[in-house]
This record gives C-alpha cells, structure tokens and sequence, in this order.
C-alpha cells in the first residue's frame, strides 16, 4: 500500500453533510435517505429520500468507462484514466484480434439519479466521446425505476416523459406552474400518487436510469483510439472538529463512550469514508490539528470493473490522479488505495502505471482542502 505525506489511498463510497451547526453534517449512511445538505463543486446529488443511489448514503455518483456486451474478440490495449475534481477523462486503445470486422454496441451506463434539490443539473449531462479524433454522435435511452421497477410505460403512458427532471434538476421539489404533472388532471395525479411515482406534494420520486450508447465498427487487425470525458459528480462532507474524538475512538475499535452526543451512524459514516480512502488515524490527527471549526473533504468515485466487460487483461493501465485547484492557489491533499507503486510526477500530479491490470474493485479518490 502507498503512502507520502501529503498523497494518496484507497476506493470508497463516502457521506456527505447538512450546514446546520446544531445537526452535524454527514447522512445515515445505509438507509434510503439522508438528512444532509451538500454544497455542489461541479454538479452534486444528494440521496433522496424517496429511492436509494447507486451508492447509497453517498453524495457522489460512481460513473466508470464505456463497456459493451462482453466481447472476448476486442482487446484493451491501452487504458489512460485521469481524475480531478472538475474532470475525468479516459483514453483507450482497442484492438480487433481476428481477421474480420466487429460492430457492436457501445454503451456509457449512468447509476441511477433522483430529483436532488441541491443539484445544478442531472449528472453526467457534458460527457463527450470521440473516436479516432472524431466525435463520436450517441443516442440516451431512459427508464424510469421506483424501488427496482421498471414504471416507465406508467409515466409515458399518463403524459410525462422520464427525464423532465433533468430540465431543471435542482428545483423539482418547488411547485413550477406548467410542469407535466401539474396539467393532468386530478384523477391521473392521485392515480401517479398512489403508484407512488409523486409524493403528496407532487415530487416526482422515481430514479431515471440513464444510457448513452453508440455503434461502433472495429476493424479487423487495427487499432481503435477512443477518447471520453465529463466533469464528475463530485461528493463533498463537512467534518465539525468535536467529531474527531468519537472518529479516533471508532478508528482504534474503542466501545462508544456513554452519552456521546454525536450520532452513532454520523460517527461510522465518517469513518467508514476515511477508511475506503485509506485515510486513517495520521489523517484523523492532521485534520484536528489544523485548529478550524470544520473542515470539508471531497471524493470522486470511479467504476474500475467496466473494463472487465472487454477481453482482460488491460495490457497497458496508467491512472493519473490530478490535485489541481480549481478554486486557489491552496494546495490540495489526496488520497486513494492501490496496491502496487504510486509515483509522484509533480506538484499536483500523481501517477499509477500497470500491465496486466484486471481490476476487481472500484476506486474512490479523496481531496482534502
């Protein structure tokens, strides 16, 4: 496992906070919802309380790379994936071993996504593909899931398209005179009510499942040069620094003192994102010896395993992980697990590079201001 001081660490699926300094700032990790509120960097959702995320108690949205029906024929020569807190992008080179063209679907699935009061658009809306140095048109496919669904048809079918959320993503809890729903008529609204797809409030409930995907020709013997990217959903929690006790005591398996204030499930939440991030106890200290009455960390979840749906082993792996501020000239912290060397390439540039590289789980990189 890698360590440097003001560096890296491992995968993880992280919480995420309210501003109100009488609550502390971090969801139920776990459960259906959250009671948190969360400041955007890029674009932000929030758990729902109505459907769980794809990462459940989390405020970031795991995306990972374009995947295709497992095609065993179609070798990943060359992965090159970079992440920051404002982009991703991922490069590939792909290669046809037999003597005969392939065409295939090509997909870049999206983890199901909620009406997010918070939220300054539907996620993954800029990502861009691009083949051969050509960009690459793709078509989206939605569905409409409520606890694992499908309700598609049900909404189609009463007037109001799946993704009207992703109009304006961040107020659809506010009553819009003209939206779809408000111009059914009453027995179809109750009718939406009951199926639970609106609340009684008429806030739309379900989770759009979103796909973009494309057709693409690989030609026999040669290889293919694909290119995509996107500014991340990024996750964000604020920390107060009277949880730095009870996270110490929960990071060195010490019993909960009696009448500790602070939420149970608040205080494991935190820690359990310290933990995927590798960031233990020496973070924990650093953190509370800065003296601030709170302090924020960041994360981008990235699905590693979608590569595994093209024939393994990438033959080539580099992960660039890019601590560039976008905000000032401060300095930022990362961290992330990976087991094999970690090199640092300069100031705000990390680099992993591997061969034969199958991954078997997913990473989540932590950015600490």
């Amino acid at each position: 496992m890698w360590t440097e001081e003001s560096e890296t660490r491992r995968m993880a699926t992280p919480p995420s906070p309210s501003n109100d300094k009488t609550e502390p700032s971090i969801p139920k990790f776990g459960s259906l919802g959250s009671w948190l509120l969360l400041v955007p960097l890029s674009f932000l959702i929030l758990p729902c309380p109505c459907e769980p995320s794809s990462n459940d108690g989390a405020a970031s949205v795991a995306a990972g790379g374009i995947q295709l029906r497992k095609e065993n024929a179609i070798s990943m020569e060359k992965e090159r994936l970079t992440i920051g807190v404002k982009r991703v992008e991922v490069e590939y080179e792909f290669l046809n071993e037999t003597d005969k063209d392939i065409t295939t679907e090509v997909a870049f699935p999206i983890p199901p996504y909620q009406c997010e009061p918070f939220a300054r658009n539907a996620p993954f809306e800029d990502f861009s593909v691009s083949v051969d140095g050509s960009e690459m048109k793709y078509q989206t496919s939605l569905r409409a899931l409520l606890k694992g669904q499908d309700k598609t048809k049900l909404l189609t079918d009463a007037g109001i398209s799946v993704g009207s959320i992703d109009i304006d993503i961040g107020k659809c809890y506010e009553p819009i005179n003209g939206s779809e729903f408000s111009r059914l008529s009453s027995s179809i609204q109750e009718d939406l009510k009951q199926a639970r797809l609106f609340d009684q409030d008429g806030n739309p409930q379900w989770a759009v499942e979103k796909i973009y995907h494309w057709n693409m020709t690989f030609p026999a013997q040669k290889i293919v040069h694909v290119r995509h990217e996107y500014a991340p959903v990024v996750g964000q929690a604020q920390i107060w620094k009277d949880y730095f006790g009870p996270i110490k005591r929960t990071l060195q398996g010490k019993e909960e003192q009696k009448r500790d204030p602070h939420p149970k499930e608040v205080v494991e939440g935190f820690t359990q994102v310290l933990r995927n991030a590798c960031a233990g106890l020496p973070v924990v200290r650093d953190l509370e010896s800065r003296h601030e009455p709170m302090v924020v960390v960041f994360w981008v979840d990235y699905v590693l395993t979608t590569a595994n749906t093209w024939k393994t082993p990438i033959k080539n792996f580099t992960l660039v992980v890019d601590t560039t501020n976008p905000w000032d000239k401060e300095l930022i912290t990362t961290k992330f697990c990976w087991n094999g060397p970690v090199r640092k390439l300069d100031a705000t540039h990390f680099i992993v590079e591997m061969k034969d590289f199958r991954p078997d789980k997913e990473l989540s990189v932590f950015f600490l201001r």
